[in-house]
């Protein structure tokens, strides 16, 4: 064999053997690379998914604020609705053709035969002579106190005992009892 020859089988080799180390690092490398795609696209697969979940718990909060913040202009509407609903009943409560008996009826309900009669001035000018009349029918023995804090009907009081018919009574109770019945209404 000639020199040539050797050196040419010598270069071939060390080619082949270059060939075979490039190819094996290639390889490794491609390995490598697949495997950190792999993880690349598992974890942006992760924090896209933790950026969703995020996303959505952010807007169910914002929405549930929205709804927290709806209903309770929904509520104060509707108290607004009903204070004024009430207002206008008892405004116009003093001038029904009833309302006289029902400032009797009120008197006669308390079963007290004497104590303090608190009405207000209106009530008092309006329906006071036909109350008088009612009291001294039923022998009763009532001092008249002009009440300006009442707004309308009347409270008996004697000793520790308060029959209470006032309309401002009456409002408290009513603005409870609609509370409750609008609110079942819009359910």
């Amino acid at each position: 064999m000639s020199t040539q020859n050797v050196t040419e089988k010598i270069l071939r080799d060390a080619k082949n053997d270059v060939q075979a180390i490039i190819r094996k690092y290639q390889e490794q490398a491609q390995q490598i690379k697949n495997a950190s795609a792999e993880k690349y696209t598992a974890r942006r697969k992760a924090i896209e998914t933790q950026a969703a979940e995020m996303k959505k718990t952010e807007i169910m909060r914002a929405i549930a604020q929205k709804k927290l913040t709806y209903n309770k202009q929904l509520v104060n509407h509707k108290q607004k609705l009903i204070d004024t609903v009430i207002e206008q009943a008892l405004t116009t409560l003093h001038g029904h053709k009833e309302y006289e008996d029902f400032l009797n009826a009120l008197i006669q309900q308390s079963n007290l035969q004497t104590g303090e009669l608190h009405i207000n001035n209106r009530d008092w000018k309006k329906h006071g002579s036909s109350i008088e009349k009612n009291i001294k029918k039923e022998n009763r023995d009532y001092t008249i106190v002009k009440d300006a804090t009442l707004s309308g009907g009347l409270t008996i009081r004697h000793e520790t005992t308060t029959h209470h018919g006032s309309l401002d009574l009456i409002n408290e109770l009513l603005h409870e009892e609609l509370t409750i019945a609008v609110s079942k209404q819009l359910l």
